[in-house]
């Protein structure tokens, strides 16, 4: 009998302790579901950064000759053709039939990567801006001129804001005028000062265009947040490189959800533990 007494009054600590966790748990899982994938997503475009990095360091100088002048070539070679929305399906045109070979040293889609200390942002960069590509980092905006800069260049460089699981742009209207941002493009590093933040109808993208001796990157998303009616424009011009400019190093960057999400655990953690010590001190009474 005592035995069997003891038994129910297991079970029932069991049940009693089981109940809230499992409810505060499952609580939390919906909590973290866009923390986790942000983790994941930044893991991914740090092993992509990665990637192209040891490339990079693989080619030899002639071969970085090489691929900067087929990009200068690409760049000679554009028509003029207006730009599109990247954020209305179907309404690119057609490109230039080696677009996605210039650049593309790994074969993998990326041309360079975007790094932006205000923000957190160190993504990389693909050709084009189909979806596919938007959801892993920032896509190169057909039409515009390869981010190599130069003379009368515009490059434009599109991404998501506000996705569940990724932050891509999220926090690009954070961005003010003398905020720096950098361009890693083959062995180059190409810094660009803010001196442009405005918001257009997406109609008017097609007037972005290149102004004569200028060299121009503009950092484009939907605004406002939540609602995508329009698009923010965060225009830098090119300023010369500093290596104070630069504090990212991808061997040893931890995103900061990681942090976040350690915290979370270690609170589910306690929380079981004061559900523990409640009941315990409740039966000890009984």
């Amino acid at each position: 009998m005592c035995i069997n007494k003891q038994i129910k009054r297991i079970g029932n600590h069991i049940r009693t302790f089981l109940a809230p966790a499992c409810i505060f748990i499952a609580g939390a899982g919906i909590f973290l579901y866009p923390t986790i994938s942000n983790v994941l997503a930044e893991k991914n475009q740090i092993y992509t950064i990665r990637h192209y990095q040891a490339t990079v360091n693989k080619r030899n100088q002639n071969e970085m000759k090489k691929y900067l002048l087929e990009a200068n070539i690409y760049n000679e070679n554009l028509t003029g053709n207006p730009v599109h929305d990247p954020f209305i399906i179907g309404s690119g045109y057609n490109m230039p039939d080696d677009y996605e070979k210039v650049l593309n040293i790994n074969h993998d889609g990326v041309m360079a990567y975007l790094q932006i200390d205000k923000i957190g942002i160190y993504m990389p960069i693909y050709h084009g801006t189909n979806e596919v590509e938007m959801m892993k980092g920032a896509g190169h905006l057909e039409g515009s001129t390869l981010p190599i800069g130069g003379d009368s260049r515009h490059s434009i460089l599109c991404a998501h804001r506000g996705l569940p699981s990724a932050k891509l742009f999220t926090r690009l209207d954070e961005m003010e005028k003398g905020d720096v941002f950098l361009i890693h493009v083959l062995n180059q590093k190409l810094a660009y000062k803010v001196d442009e933040v405005k918001v257009i109808k997406p109609e008017e993208i097609k007037n972005i265009g290149i102004i004569k001796g200028k060299d121009y990157v503009t950092l484009m998303t939907c605004t406002p947040y939540g609602k995508n009616t329009h698009c923010l424009l965060v225009r830098g011009s090119r300023v010369p490189y500093k290596e104070t400019l630069s504090k990212f190093d991808s061997k040893t960057h931890v995103p900061w959800v990681k942090k976040y999400i350690i915290g979370t655990v270690a609170g589910i953690g306690l929380f079981g533990i004061s559900v523990f010590v409640y009941q315990r001190r409740k039966n000890h009474k009984m």
